[in-house]
């Protein structure tokens, strides 16, 4: 061991009680408590994007085609035959999963004396039950048939309390049309999917009673939803002669990089729909494009909250090691006349500050971790579903992300100690030694 880590051990290790040692403590903490908020921060906000958009999607689907004028889903839309479609290759597509058929109409629920509006949202026998069974209450999903059209409801809890509703109760709903018309129905299942404002206007049944209602034949829908492999994909998409590609790596020159779920979109309405005029196919972010800029919001939080935990950590680090560099004048005076250079101590103080720092990036680490774990087990922190669509704040634990705030934060502390380490080139070892 040499001298240079001799006394780099000594500083950071030192067990004598100094003031020096009080701001070491300090400055530890204060880089634990940043790290902790960044990891914590960064978690939540991504989870909170990654699980309302999630909810949205498996709602909706990615991608809606309809006929043009479809603007609101509860209007009666001039119906698609989805025997044309289904003569198409949408669901050959590389980042298609899934295509489902659907149609609206609505109405007036009557029951127990009490009347409700509501939107029936017809599927059919193609439609991918996972998303709906794992927010079900009590009951089950509707079972479509290729006979007789169900008489079975999916209905919200919310809905199902305002009218004292439960599962195998009976209901009718009302259409107001030029003769009214009354149609029973059983509710089946109960569900909450947190999407307040969307689980009480919408109920589920079979599109076979839509078709009905809108005068369809069998064969005709009101639209399709369009579910995608990747909405939100790091993958680079690139527009390579009018043909949209995956490419891994870096986007070539004068190669058009665009977003997974847009390019679809527009691979789905150039490529296919382009053959069937009055077809359109549109993105949900386009659909509901307030829900998804709220859901972007958030990432100004987000950095807002990085730039002043950063802040917070690159202050303490500072004014740490320029207390440790004052404490110690007498120390580097005597060092510069054994001949020992500026470099030489200013690397000592230097090692002493990432030391310092990555016990607090340690402990930052292992609380604000622990902390994302705890809420991902117990869902301590509670939100109102009313305002924010989810009952416990979700939680993404990118570990790669992670890795990064903590290089990030290493770094730039590392680099602004040079500044207060400057300051040892200032020191005349005369002056330390005789004022000492």
């Amino acid at each position: 061991m040499n001298l240079e880590q001799f006394l780099t051990r000594r500083l950071a290790f030192s067990k004598k009680r100094t003031f020096s040692r009080f701001i070491i403590g300090i400055a530890t903490a204060a880089v634990a408590l940043s790290i902790t908020v960044m990891i914590v921060a960064v978690s939540m906000v991504n989870g909170f994007q990654q699980e309302v958009g999630n909810k949205i999607y498996g709602y909706w689907g990615h991608i809606v085609i309809s006929k043009y004028g479809y603007g609101q889903r509860f209007e009666e839309a001039q119906p698609i035959n989805i025997k044309m479609l289904e003569a198409t290759d949408i669901a050959d597509l590389e980042n298609v999963r899934h295509i489902q058929v659907t149609g609206y109409k609505p109405g007036i629920i009557k029951a127990n004396d009490a009347i409700e509006g509501i939107v029936l949202k017809g599927v059919g026998a193609d439609y991918d039950w996972d998303y709906f069974k794992k927010y079900l209450v009590s009951g089950d999903t509707i079972t479509v048939g290729d006979t007789a059209a169900s008489r079975g409801l999916l209905l919200s809890e919310t809905t199902s309390k305002r009218l004292g509703l439960k599962v195998d109760d009976n209901l009718e709903v009302h259409f107001i049309k030029k003769v009214p018309l009354v149609r029973k129905f059983r509710v089946v299942g109960i569900y909450n999917t947190g999407l307040v404002e969307f689980d009480e206007q919408f109920a589920l049944v079979d599109i076979a009673h839509i078709q009905n209602l809108n005068g369809w034949t069998a064969g005709e829908v009101g639209a399709v939803e369009v579910f995608v492999n990747n909405a939100q994909s790091n993958d680079v998409l690139i527009y390579v002669n009018e043909k949209w590609e995956y490419y891994f790596g870096e986007p070539l020159f004068d190669y058009k990089t665009v977003d997974p779920l847009y390019a679809t979109n527009e691979e789905i309405y150039y490529n296919v729909l382009g053959a069937y005029p009055g077809l359109m196919s549109q993105t949900l972010k386009e659909i509901e494009p307030n829900i998804f800029d709220w859901l972007a919001l958030q990432n100004i939080n987000k950095y807002v909250i990085l730039g002043l935990m950063g802040l917070v950590a690159l202050i303490n680090m500072a004014t740490c090691i320029l207390i440790l560099i004052l404490e110690r004048t007498n120390m580097i005076g005597i060092l510069k006349a054994l001949g020992a250079t500026n470099g030489v101590i200013s690397r000592m103080f230097l090692v002493n500050g990432a030391i310092i720092m990555g016990l607090g990036i340690l402990i930052g680490n292992i609380l604000g971790i622990g902390l994302c774990l705890a809420q991902l087990q117990f869902g301590f922190i509670t939100l109102p579903p009313e305002s924010y669509y989810v009952t416990a704040a979700p939680v993404d634990l990118n570990y790669t992300t992670i890795l990064v705030i903590n290089l990030l934060v290493f770094v730039f502390c590392e680099l602004l100690l040079f500044i207060p380490s400057l300051l040892v080139s200032r020191i005349s070892p005369i002056k330390a030694i005789r004022f000492s």
